[in-house]
């Protein structure tokens, strides 16, 4: 999946959604990189091969059942890949303008990365870039707080390094 490029799966995920009632609704711009990309699955794979087999080992001698397990041990240390996750699902679906011009037809609906292109896109008149610097500014908040927010995490996945 992760070698298969969007244009690829625009079509057939267009008439999903439209089958479904969600063109002109923020679901299809949001859903699909919350639901789980292949990037992101590879990512949460491959943080929870490299946790440590002792750390499982010592939980089912103490008689912790395969849910037990993922419950109190993966679980917990996950914070830090659901963290990366997270944020990298947030940035891919804020900044993802294809999808949004796809989807979104009401000019009530549309977003920051829609009404960012469209003050440049024409050619018949100058370009505001004061407006355009700003947008690009309230563009770049939401990303700087949840990356603020999901710092601790990332710090996080540094200090816990699994079994000593």
């Amino acid at each position: 999946m992760m070698m298969l490029p969007y244009p690829v799966v625009m079509i057939p995920q267009f008439l999903l959604f439209k089958e479904l009632g969600w063109v002109d609704t923020f679901l299809p711009v949001i859903l699909p990189t919350f639901l789980g990309s292949s990037y992101m699955i590879f990512l949460m794979r491959q943080f929870f091969t490299s946790l440590s087999n002792e750390i499982f080992d010592a939980a089912k001698i103490d008689g912790c059942s395969e849910l037990g397990q993922w419950w109190k041990i993966a679980l917990p240390l996950s914070g830090p890949v659901v963290a990366s996750v997270a944020v990298f699902s947030f940035i891919h679906s804020w900044n993802d303008i294809l999808g949004q011009v796809l989807y979104l037809n009401s000019s009530d609906k549309f977003t920051l990365a829609i009404g960012m292109t469209s003050m440049y896109a024409s050619v018949t008149r100058l370009v505001p870039w004061n407006l355009v610097m700003v947008a690009a500014i309230l563009a770049v908040i939401p990303i700087l707080v949840l990356f603020s927010v999901a710092q601790r995490y990332f710090v996080e996945s540094i200090v816990l390094t699994g079994v000593k």
